[in-house]
């Protein structure tokens, strides 16, 4: 059973953290890889391509999104790119971003293409190696509300697989609901006023979030 329950700029206090803290530190890698892990419909990986095209730190060409689920369903929707006008998908996305990055078609509004182009849907289960290797390693991992679903044994092993496809330095966003406290792992979390996510270990663990940035003065572009 999966629960497929999602909406456009979820959690928009994590959403920041990557625009105004996250992404400055990639503005001279080639190719950022993010990987929203259990997309649902693909309101989540759809949001981050948005976030990103509207921060204009990075060149959103430069962005390649891999979004998976078990749910093969949910992913005819999530590669369409289209919901239904009064969807509760849409009740958090503001007029002028539904304005820049959808079509209006037939009775709901159509993902446009250049969002769409830089997201690769694929089926994958998390407990399943076989069907992770094709997804290699990401600088940023999404998987949001998933793990409270897991018993303890195999939420430590997603994690482990986590650890090992996200790039050192690399930053790893959970639900609210979720923490990895009282585990051993290569992870440290980050803390912001409004959220927390985590930052897989490397020689240089500084980093600073939104709050800490704007309170000494420096500006969230």
């Amino acid at each position: 059973m999966t629960n497929n329950e999602t909406y456009f700029f979820r959690e928009e206090s994590q959403l920041n953290e990557l625009s105004h803290v996250i992404l400055p530190q990639f503005r001279d890698k080639k190719c950022i890889r993010i990987w929203s892990a259990a997309c649902s419909t693909g309101e989540e990986p759809y949001s981050l391509a948005m976030t990103i095209a509207e921060s204009g730190i990075v060149p959103l060409k430069s962005v390649h999104i891999i979004a998976t689920d078990i749910n093969r369903k949910v992913l005819q929707i999530a590669r369409r790119g289209w919901y239904p006008k009064n969807s509760l998908c849409f009740r958090r996305t503001p007029k002028e971003m539904l304005d820049r990055y959808f079509i209006p078609q037939d009775d709901g509004f159509q993902i446009k293409g250049f969002i769409k182009d830089r997201i690769e849907f694929r089926y994958a289960n998390l407990l399943n190696d076989q069907d992770l290797a094709p997804v290699e390693k990401v600088d940023i991992l999404f998987c949001r509300n998933v793990l409270i679903y897991f018993d303890s044994e195999a939420t430590r092993r997603v994690i482990a697989k986590f650890d090992r496809l996200l790039n050192p330095g690399g930053y790893l966003f959970l639900g609210h609901a979720e923490t990895l406290t009282g585990m051993n792992t290569n992870f440290e979390t980050i803390h912001a006023h409004s959220t927390f996510y985590y930052r897989k270990r490397s020689n240089d663990s500084g980093v600073h979030h939104l709050d800490e940035t704007l309170s000494q003065g420096g500006k969230a572009n």
